[in-house]
């Protein structure tokens, strides 16, 4: 890992639209816990939509609540929560969920009703077609919320679209 010089600016826009901003931000790779408060800080204002912070990319995207009348401000902005994160203290919280642990608590029930399809036809019997039928349906579910979101909010199509589409047709 490379340290930040002293005098090296905090950040660098990499990307900037009216209600979204994408910067980088090299200490955000050295510190974990620099890249934990300037979460913490971004989460706490009031202007801000939406945060991630990808340490492995070095880098911090703000989705503004409302836009910000210009460039200049987008990156004072920025550059003013990064002090803050500076400067923050952390209060103790519980770790965040992996992206791991979270698919696999979403992919509990699918894989659960797969296993007992499967293991029912391992042992020659059957899901009567109402339970199979639910089962499809309780499995898709997440497939129909990524998609309605796609369509909705998005407004693009995905394969989660198709995806929800063929399950329709086919069920």
């Amino acid at each position: 890992m490379t340290a930040v010089a002293p005098g090296a600016p905090e950040h660098t826009v990499v990307h900037q639209l009216a209600d979204r901003m994408r910067c980088r931000a090299p200490r955000v790779r050295a510190d974990e816990s620099y890249a934990c408060r300037v979460l913490a800080v971004a989460e706490h204002d009031e202007r801000v939509a939406e945060v991630r912070v990808n340490r492995s990319a070095a880098s911090v995207t703000i989705r503004w609540a409302e836009p910000l009348p210009g460039p200049e401000q987008s990156s004072a902005h920025i550059e003013a929560m990064l002090r803050d994160a500076e400067h923050a203290s952390m209060s103790p919280s519980p770790p965040p969920i992996s992206g791991l642990e979270d698919r696999g608590r979403r992919l509990a029930l699918p894989a659960t009703i797969a296993g007992v399809a499967g293991l029912g036809r391992l042992l020659g019997f059957a899901l009567p077609g109402p339970v199979g039928a639910a089962a499809v349906l309780v499995a898709s579910l997440p497939i129909a919320r990524r998609a309605l979101h796609s369509v909705t909010v998005e407004r693009r199509l995905n394969l989660d679209v198709l995806d929800i589409t063929a399950i329709l047709l086919t069920a």
